[in-house]
């Protein structure tokens, strides 16, 4: 999708449901992705994509969901059986519509192509981290 519009956080209404339609179209489907990432080494070297992107580090699945009504999902994360995280998906501060269409301003989307959008309230935070082993 190559839109030949600008972004603008301040754009149109009626421009703006126009991006959100376009991006809906592209959509395959949704799945779960755990964005793991190793604290000691981000705070060894204090570079957070490396400390992402060791093999295995961003499993995916186990299925693509492709029906899925996003304003009804909820994100939950539990860690040793304790729930770390739940929060709904309509929630977030960017809708995935609005982030689909900002990211191909920028770079040209492929079908296959993934996109870890983030998540609502109730994430990890860095002080949560820094208490991991």
């Amino acid at each position: 999708m190559k839109p030949s519009w600008r972004w603008s956080l301040a754009g149109d209404a009626a421009i703006s449901q126009q991006v959100m339609l376009d991006a809906r179209r592209v959509i395959f489907g949704y799945t779960c992705a755990n964005d793991v990432t190793a604290p000691d080494v981000q705070r060894r070297h204090g570079l957070p994509d490396y400390a992402k992107s060791f093999d295995t580090f961003c499993p995916l699945g186990p299925w693509v969901e492709t029906g899925l009504d996003l304003g009804s999902t909820r994100v939950r994360c539990l860690v040793n059986g304790e729930v770390k995280q739940n929060g709904r998906v309509d929630d977030m501060l960017t809708s995935v519509l609005a982030l689909i269409s900002y990211i191909s301003q920028a770079m040209t989307l492929l079908p296959g192509d993934l996109i870890l959008t983030g998540t609502p309230a109730g994430t990890f935070s860095r002080w949560a981290l820094s208490r991991w082993p």
